[in-house]
């Protein structure tokens, strides 16, 4: 079956979608359109999707693969010494997504890029509240919610990247998987898609990638969902419009955007709990990269 070579496994908002882009424009590399199928998320687990499943929080459902043969077409534009990847964040927290995984693609490769662990959860929040999936504007009340079982808040759960990390290096050779840090793609990208470039066993070759284009940003906060529906309707349907219709709609658009913006902040209270929360997990990540990361104990 035509699959993929490599996989990104996460994290969420951990700057995949700019790797994705980064990745996609080199000659010798493939990725389907879709960025996220999620297929190992439902790969024999038995899982239904419905309106509660998770993942769709992230992925919309047209894009969700769930059927072998569906998965293997989605790179049959692959040309031939191409090799080919997709890009799913699911995975890294998924309990049964590494299993599955193995299964399928035993001698898949694996990347992994990791955000600190705090910022990476405000940034999840964020991101939720820009799209409407959440509506408590107290970033402190959210993290200290389901505490009793840490996998009930995902924001907090999907940092515990050892915890998550350790099932995939028991399952595959430590050669078939590298990990990343965010703040070394953002102060080196062209140096950090390189030693990609290496891992995946393609030419190094970066000049004439564009690394400027920012990926995935979260979009504004509003304090009224409704407005936000309709403020989005108006853009969809502006763009039909006559001209001076258009222009006035656009007027109208950014005056609303500008009453109803607010902006979210993380307390320092916020910040040390999460902080102690997430220091047995890094200290642990420490020493299976080997990397010091005494910057995210602050």
């Amino acid at each position: 079956m035509n699959l993929p070579d490599f996989i990104i496994i996460g994290a969420q908002k951990a700057a995949t979608t700019s790797l994705y882009y980064y990745l996609a424009q080199h000659k010798d590399i493939y990725f389907p359109a879709i960025k996220e199928p999620s297929f190992f998320y439902f790969y024999e687990t038995g899982k239904v999707i419905s309106d509660d499943t998770p993942v769709l929080k992230l992925v919309k459902r047209e894009h969700l693969v769930t059927n072998l043969n569906q998965y293997s077409a989605l790179f049959n534009g692959a040309n031939k010494g191409q090799i080919k990847g997709e890009a799913s964040t699911g995975y890294l927290s998924s309990p049964d997504a590494p299993h599955s995984i193995k299964r399928i693609l035993p001698d898949v490769k694996i990347i992994a890029i990791l955000r600190h662990p705090v910022e990476r959860a405000f940034s999840h929040y964020q991101m939720f509240l820009s799209n409407g999936i959440e509506n408590n504007y107290n970033f402190d009340d959210v993290i200290r919610s389901n505490n009793e079982r840490l996998v009930n808040n995902e924001y907090i759960w999907n940092g515990m990247y050892c915890k998550h990390l350790k099932v995939y290096f028991d399952l595959f050779e430590k050669d078939q998987i590298k990990v990343y840090l965010y703040d070394d793609l953002k102060k080196n990208p062209k140096g950090v898609v390189e030693d990609m470039l290496l891992f995946l066993g393609v030419e190094p070759i970066v000049d004439g990638m564009n690394f400027e284009q920012v990926h995935n940003q979260a979009g504004p906060i509003y304090n009224n969902k409704r407005l936000r529906v309709l403020g989005d309707w108006l853009n969809s349907k502006s763009r039909i419009l006559p001209l001076p219709i258009r222009w006035r709609v656009n007027k109208y658009l950014s005056l609303l955007e500008q009453a109803n913006r607010v902006s979210v902040s993380m307390s320092p209270s916020a910040r040390r709990h999460l902080i102690e929360i997430y220091k047995s997990d890094v200290l642990c990540l420490e020493k299976l990269l080997h990397r010091d990361l005494s910057s995210w104990q602050q």
